[in-house]
C-alpha cells in the first residue's frame, strides 16, 4: 500500500494495536507534540490557517491513514471511534491522541463454498403468458375513467401503502403514489418490488374506500430472512380508482409504432423472458445468501449491531412520533439489525476476495432491473432512491449480484 502525502513522515506517528473480542482491534494513536508543531507550521507556511476543527479533522485522518497502512488486514466497517474515550482534539501546543476500534478479517478465513446448492426457477414463456401480456398492453394503452364501484379485474388504483408485520407492530415496508392494476388470479401483487400472493383475489369484488386492510404474509424474498413468512398487514390508503376500458391490438400497435401483431407477440415474448431472468437473479441471491450465512461462520462486534439497531430504532421512533418501542418491537429490531450486518460482512469479505467493483453503469443497470420488476419508469426509480439517500442500497444490490456471478463456478445451480 503507497504512503499518503502528509505534511511529517507518517511513521513517526506512535500507533500500538491491541487485540480485544470479537476480532476487534484497540488502536491508540498519538502525534507527539513536535510533530504536531511541523504540521502547523507547514500549513501555514503554504498560506492555510486552519481552525481547531479543521486540524483536528485533518490529523485524524493523517492517523487513520497511517493506521490503516500499519494494520495490514482488511475491515469491513473501518476504524471508529472507541465509546467511552475523549473524543479526538487539537489544542495547540500540545500533542494530539485518540484512541479507536477496528475490526478485522483474512480472505484467506473463507471457507470452502463449492458444496453452496441454489435452485433457479425453470420458466418458458408460452403463448397462455404471451397472451396474458396483450392484454395487459391493452389495458394500459386503454382509456381510464373515475370509477367507485367493485374492483374487478383490469381496475388501476394509485395508493400508498404499508407493510406492518403483526406481532410486533413494526412497519417493514411503505410506499406513496404508488400504481397497481387488479390482476388475473394467480399473478401476485407487486409492491416495493416485492411480491404478494392470493392479495389480487382478496381486491376483485372490494369496494375500495379511502383505506383498505388486507391480511398477508412477509414475502419469502424479503431481505430480513427471520422475517420471511411472518403474519403481516397490508394497509392501502386509496387516492384513486380507475376503470379501464381496454384499447385494440390496433390502438397498441399505433402507440407502440409496430408493423404488426406478430413482431408486437416477439416483442413481448423476449421482454417476458428478460423479466423471468431477472426475477430468477433475486431469488438466486436471496437463496445464496442464506446458505451463505450458514456457511460463512464469523461473528460480528457486538458494537456494530447495536449501533445499527439504534440507528433502526431511532429511525422508527421519529416516523411514527414515538418516545419508545415495545419488548417485542425491540428484539425483532435487534434480529433484523444481525442479519443486516452479517450479509453485509459476508458481501465485503467476497467483495474482496474476488476484487468486485461497482460502477455508474452497473447502478443505473439495477435502476432498470428495479423499474422492471415494478412496470415504473427508471427516472421514476431513481429519484426514489436520490430524494431518499438511499442510493448505498442500490450499490449493495449491485455488489450482491457481483457476488452470485463471481461464485457461479463455485457453487451449484440447480433447476427447480
Amino acid at each position: 500500500m503507497e504512503q499518503i502525502e502528509s505534511p511529517i513522515d507518517p511513521t513517526e506517528i506512535n500507533i500500538t494495536f491491541t487485540e480485544i473480542e470479537d476480532s476487534d482491534l484497540k488502536v491508540e494513536f498519538e502525534i507527539p507534540q513536535k510533530l504536531v508543531k511541523r504540521i502547523s507550521k507547514k500549513l501555514k507556511k503554504g498560506g492555510i490557517n486552519y481552525n481547531d476543527q479543521q486540524m483536528t479533522a485533518l490529523l485524524v485522518k493523517i492517523c487513520i491513514d497511517e493506521g490503516t497502512v500499519r494494520l495490514e488486514k482488511d475491515s469491513t466497517w473501518g476504524f471508529m471511534h472507541m465509546q467511552g474515550t475523549p473524543l479526538p482534539e487539537y489544542k495547540d501546543g500540545e500533542e494530539f491522541a485518540f484512541t479507536s476500534v477496528v475490526d478485522t478479517y483474512s480472505v484467506d478465513d473463507i471457507p470452502d463454498l463449492s458444496g453452496v446448492k441454489i435452485k433457479q426457477l425453470k420458466v418458458e414463456v408460452n403463448d397462455s403468458l404471451i397472451e396474458e401480456e396483450v392484454k395487459s398492453q391493452q389495458l394500459e394503452c386503454g382509456t381510464r375513467t373515475p370509477h367507485s364501484g367493485p374492483l374487478s379485474v383490469g381496475d388501476e388504483l394509485t395508493v400508498s401503502f404499508t407493510l406492518t408485520e403483526n406481532s410486533t407492530g413494526q412497519a417493514l415496508l411503505s410506499g406513496e403514489n404508488i400504481g397497481l392494476r387488479v390482476q388475473p388470479e394467480g399473478i401476485p401483487l407487486v409492491l416495493g418490488g416485492y411480491a404478494f400472493d392470493e392479495l389480487n383475489e382478496k381486491l376483485v369484488g372490494l369496494t375500495p374506500e379511502n383505506q383498505v386492510s388486507l391480511d398477508t404474509v412477509v414475502p419469502p424474498l424479503f431481505e430480513h430472512e427471520q422475517l420471511r413468512g411472518a403474519h403481516a398487514t397490508l394497509t392501502l390508503n386509496v387516492v384513486s380508482v380507475s376503470k379501464v376500458t381496454p384499447a385494440t391490438i390496433e390502438e397498441v400497435l399505433e402507440q407502440y409504432g409496430m408493423p404488426n401483431e406478430t413482431i408486437l407477440r416477439t416483442q413481448i415474448k423476449h421482454s417476458l423472458q428478460s423479466h423471468f431472468d431477472v426475477e430468477n437473479e433475486f431469488i438466486l441471491i436471496n437463496q445464496l445468501y442464506d446458505q451463505l450465512d450458514n456457511v460463512m461462520d464469523f461473528e460480528i462486534p457486538d458494537r456494530i449491531i447495536q449501533s445499527h439497531f439504534q440507528e433502526q430504532c431511532n429511525h422508527k421512533l421519529r416516523a411514527e412520533e414515538r418516545t419508545e418501542l415495545s419488548e417485542d418491537e425491540q428484539k425483532s429490531m435487534i434480529a433484523s439489525s444481525q442479519s443486516f450486518v452479517k450479509r453485509q460482512a459476508i458481501t465485503t469479505r467476497l467483495r474482496n476476495k474476488f476484487d468486485l467493483k461497482v460502477g455508474e453503469s452497473e447502478i443505473d443497470l439495477m435502476i432498470r432491473k428495479i423499474a422492471g420488476r415494478r412496470r415504473e419508469r427508471p427516472e421514476d426509480v431513481k429519484e426514489e432512491y436520490i430524494s431518499s439517500n438511499r442510493m448505498g442500497v442500490l450499490s449493495n444490490m449491485c455488489a450482491e449480484f457481483n457476488v452470485l456471478h463471481a461464485l457461479k463456478d463455485t457453487i451449484t445451480i440447480e433447476n427447480e
